[in-house]
């Protein structure tokens, strides 16, 4: 993988929320969009827990969203809902994607964090950051993304500073990188749908691979998992 840093695509950025601070932009309708098509998997489904694609595609009824999810999924979804702009959906192998922009021909994938600014480059951002960004570019028929990322809390951690900040980088990705990925894609779409069409949970040893630690707070679905604050996952 290749990066540019893009001060073109920071500067535009900075001016649409410069349009919305001073009046003369609206905030966008804040909405959480279920992508939820029959043997179509959003590509979101495809990363971290998969407990939450299996529950979300086979109970009748979801469970209320905690007090601590609604203030958290608002945060996210408040910045960067403020300056994406969805285009359609894209679908191909039985995976789709909604990528967040598009500006001057490129695609745009907006996205915030908490990490220390300072200690991050696009090579080190999030794994599941990565692999949507390739799964959009394979399914827009293109090598390139670039990564909008809102740095909500500065350095704070590690220099104890909270000057926030908007950057952006141009990813351009191998055609090994981009297949690799696609192929892992699919096969996650594979076991994902196996599950849902065989009324098996998945197992513990798959969620064990993609959950991360911060999932588990907040998840709406906590007091059915089996494996929610069970055996150290």
């Amino acid at each position: 993988m290749k990066t540019e840093e893009r001060p073109d695509i920071r500067a535009h950025y900075l001016g649409i929320l410069q349009d919305i601070i001073e009046g003369r932009r609206a905030i966008p309708e804040l909405r959480l969009t279920r992508h939820l098509e029959p043997n179509v998997a959003h590509i979101s489904e495809l990363e971290l827990c998969p407990m939450k694609p299996y529950y979300a595609r086979t109970l009748p009824e979801q469970p209320p969203l905690s007090e601590q999810a609604v203030l958290q999924f608002t945060r996210g979804r408040l910045f960067e809902r403020m300056i994406a702009a969805e285009l359609p959906v894209k679908e191909k192998d039985g995976i789709s994607g909604t990528v967040d922009g598009e500006l001057n021909g490129g695609l745009i994938e907006v996205k915030s964090t908490a990490t220390d600014m300072g200690n991050f480059t696009p090579a080190k951002a999030f794994s599941w950051w990565l692999q949507r960004s390739k799964g959009y570019a394979v399914l827009h028929d293109t090598d390139s993304l670039s990564l909008v990322v809102w740095f909500l809390v500065g350095d704070i951690w590690t220099a104890k500073t909270t000057k926030t900040d908007l950057r952006a980088w141009t990813l351009t990705f191998t055609k090994d990188e981009l297949d690799a990925n696609w192929a892992h894609l699919i096969g996650e779409r594979a076991k994902m749908f196996a599950c849902i069409n065989d009324g098996a949970l998945p197992d513990e040893a798959w969620v064990k691979s993609r959950r991360k630690g911060f999932e588990c707070g907040g998840c709406r679905y906590s007091c059915l998992c089996p494996y929610f604050n069970c055996g150290g996952m």
